[in-house]
């Protein structure tokens, strides 16, 4: 159906352009009758009025989401296992929607360390992960 509305479209556009083409040549033809001394009741008149639009609903077919998790753990590799078990299962519930693999990407995958929240110590007590 988006094709055939897509086709119908451009018919109009056509259609609208070859109107145009055929009123510029008429008044070009109407302009030079006017300069040769040929006198002409539409070249009195001075105006060319032309009107003319197109409008298209269709159904949008393309959407895109921002999906992540952070966690918090022990060491980088927990952190990590804990986002990629929580974005697969996201990812099952996108595919069961209907959405294929070529439809989702990963963009980005981030591993930090946490550190105390005591300004005198810069000791690592964790790690939180974002995908």
């Amino acid at each position: 159906m988006s094709q055939e509305n897509s086709n119908r479209l451009y018919s109009i556009s056509i259609i609208l352009a070859i109107a145009l083409m055929i009123l510029a040549a008429g008044l070009f033809a109407i302009v030079l009758g006017g300069l040769a001394g040929q006198r002409s009741p539409v070249s009195e008149q001075k105006a060319l009025f032309v009107s003319g639009s197109a409008s298209e609903l269709v159904v949008p077919d393309t959407a895109s989401l921002s999906i992540g998790a952070v966690t918090r753990a022990g060491t980088a590799k927990e952190a990590a296992d804990k986002n990629a078990a929580i974005m697969n299962d996201v990812i099952r519930s996108l595919k069961g929607m209907g959405l294929q693999d070529r439809e989702i990407k990963t963009s980005i995958i981030s591993i930090q360390p946490v550190y105390s929240p005591k300004e005198d110590l810069s000791e690592i007590t964790g790690y939180s992960g974002f995908k």
